[in-house]
């Protein structure tokens, strides 16, 4: 494995500098019929989420609780107070779960794509 060395990683902050921030990705939900904007969120915020999630000790609703505030942290599609009203949400995010039901899986694809705003390219990691 090789030492890094100062000129790469200048020239990884210059090659980040032109790819510039990850703006915006539409995954698409089978079960809803169509795309959800994802957009990224403040990394430290994402940490907090993330540490949430990992911390449930196997309570379900926890994870759930998590899981829906992450999303609605970066699907602005679900911030429409006009949508948690008709849905009768006390809290903000409790609109994630009532949308999906029993769709565990849409809202795993809307997690995947939001961690994948903080990892890696995989041409990254082989590098």
């Amino acid at each position: 494995m090789a030492v890094l060395t100062i000129e790469e990683l200048l020239a990884r902050k210059e090659q980040q500098a032109q790819k510039g921030k990850p703006v915006s990705k539409s995954v698409f939900i089978p079960g809803l019929g169509g795309e959800v904007e994802v957009v990224p969120m403040d990394p430290s915020k994402f940490l907090e989420y993330s540490f949430q999630l990992g911390n449930s000790n196997g309570d379900g609703a926890a994870m759930l609780d998590a899981q829906c505030a992450m999303i609605y942290a970066c699907c602005p599609l679900f911030h429409d107070r006009q949508l948690q009203d008709a849905y009768g949400c006390q809290e903000p995010h409790e609109v994630i779960a009532k949308v999906f039901g029993y769709d565990l899986d849409g809202m795993n694809a809307l997690t995947e794509a939001i961690t994948s705003f903080y990892s890696a390219p995989e041409e990254e990691v082989k590098n």
